[in-house]
């Protein structure tokens, strides 16, 4: 069977750069000055009043996503007395009647549920966040978190995930592009071969869209977040 290969290989395979011992030498003083960044990060977290690096301010999201993630599963798991009043079920002695319940529960001036949808409603803020924490980290933890929810990788290397581009040389640039070798635009490029990518488009917009709920839940209930 034929090798797929992606953009990258043919980069690599078809570059004319020859690299040099200064380009080597180039390189191990970038990897000096990473460890210099991660202990001037380390220390920035230690001795700021507010224990963030400059880094952790960069990606915001991502720094503060486990720590939510963490306080989020503590709360979910301690012995919880009660739950929003929006998400109270129906009780005579608050409403008119079951009708009037329901129709407030209709137009979601209300939840209803009571304690179940509750915690349902702390399971989604917990997604966003443990997906937020672990779809972009290693493979081994991102596909634990995907196993506990029963959710598919969207770049499965499956056949209804697979996608094709066609590689071409345009003058000194290496380039990708969805047109076939037979189109008039690429009269004037040196075909190199496929670019095979796997990607579910949808499926992971689907788990975005899932995340953004979970996070607007933890929005509107922020507040609530107290027993």
């Amino acid at each position: 069977m034929k090798k797929e290969k992606s953009l990258i290989d043919y980069i690599i395979e078809n570059g004319d750069r020859k690299y040099s011992i200064h380009d080597h030498i180039k390189w191990k003083i970038e990897r000096i000055s990473d460890t210099y960044r991660a202990m001037k990060w380390f220390f920035q977290r230690l001795f700021r009043s507010y224990h963030a690096s400059d880094c952790d301010i960069w990606g915001l999201h991502s720094h503060l996503a486990p720590l939510l993630l963490a306080k989020l599963i503590i709360f979910r798991n301690s012995p919880l007395h009660g739950h929003p009043s929006c998400f109270s079920e129906y009780n005579e002695n608050e409403w008119k009647s079951k009708k009037e319940y329901n129709e407030a529960v209709t137009k979601k001036e209300i939840l209803g549920g009571g304690f179940e949808a509750w915690l349902k409603a702390l399971d989604e803020m917990i997604f966003a966040f443990e997906f937020l924490t672990y779809y972009e980290a290693n493979d081994k933890k991102r596909d634990k978190m995907l196993k506990k929810y029963g959710l598919k990788y969207p770049h499965e290397k499956i056949p209804e995930n697979r996608k094709v581009h066609y590689v071409y040389r345009s003058d000194e640039n290496i380039m990708s592009s969805y047109l076939p070798p037979d189109n008039p635009e690429n009269a004037n490029r040196k075909y190199l071969g496929e670019d095979i990518s796997y990607y579910n488009f949808d499926l992971e917009k689907e788990y975005y869209k899932r995340v953004q709920e979970g996070l607007e839940l933890f929005a509107k209930h922020f507040m609530s977040l107290w027993d």
